[in-house]
């Protein structure tokens, strides 16, 4: 209770930040800092929100992501987003390898020319948009 009091209490303390000048048209509701009757947390995972699922309606949780090496077939990179769709999760999977190899002051490979290649990408029907693979081919 107290974490969802606390995060009401941020949410009004942001909503009080954005009334600085009038507004036109309706007035505002005023500010609740209580959570509402129905406010849910997740005891273990706080931090992840209640997901809608085809079968049960809502369950807390996360989407894992994973982004494996294709010779070693090791994970290089990882992550649980909030988001309950893969598609906006396909660029920032194919850059997040990368970002290790930067902080260790490792290298990309280069071919004969001195470019980078291309990467290979393999992805699950659950990435398929236009937007996830232009991302990619970028």
């Amino acid at each position: 209770m107290q974490r969802l009091e606390a995060q009401a209490n941020a949410e009004a303390a942001a909503e009080r930040q954005q009334t600085g000048k009038p507004r036109r048209g309706q007035t505002r509701k005023p500010v609740v800092e209580s959570p509402e009757d129905k406010a849910q947390s997740h005891l273990s995972a706080p931090e992840l929100p209640s997901m809608r699922t085809t079968n049960q309606g809502g369950a807390y949780g996360g989407n894992a992501q994973a982004s494996v090496d294709a010779a070693y077939q090791i994970m290089v990179a990882c992550d649980v987003p909030a988001a309950p769709n893969d598609k906006p999760q396909a660029a920032p999977m194919a850059q997040a390898p990368r970002a290790p190899r930067a902080q260790a002051g490792i290298a990309l490979p280069q071919d004969e020319a001195g470019q980078a290649p291309a990467l290979p990408a393999t992805l699950d029907k659950g990435y398929d948009s236009e937007a996830a693979a232009q991302a990619l081919e970028d």
